[in-house]
């Protein structure tokens, strides 16, 4: 399973105009996206726009960068309790990441 999330970081009126106000809190689309994570039940899961932990852009005002970090910590800590790891890779000249969930009893890292 494939997924572009949105970063959190990423959502305010003036660059999403039309999603609507609910679709940008993470609270609301963190749900849906939990229900649909869950109900899929994927082995290997990868996820684009997942918030980084720093901001690497350095445009971002500090609320927005607490809500991404917050954001990121929450998909994480839910994904691990499912029973998945991890791997995620933040973009050093950007804002969001790519992480690759997948089930620990399945796979395991190679390096």
């Amino acid at each position: 399973m494939h997924w572009n999330i949105l970063a959190q970081k990423l959502t305010n009126n003036d660059s999403k105009p039309n999603s609507g106000d609910p679709w940008l809190d993470w609270r609301h689309r963190s749900k849906l996206i939990k229900e649909h994570i869950l109900n899929e039940n994927a082995d290997i899961i990868g996820v684009c726009e997942l918030d980084c932990r720093y901001n690497y852009a350095r445009f971002l005002d500090q609320q927005k960068n607490n809500e991404g970090r917050a954001a990121q910590k929450d998909l994480v800590k839910y994904m691990e309790q499912l029973g998945y790891a991890c791997c995620i890779a933040e973009r050093r000249k950007g804002n969001h990441a790519t992480a690759i969930f997948f089930k620990k009893n399945k796979f395991h890292v190679l390096m």
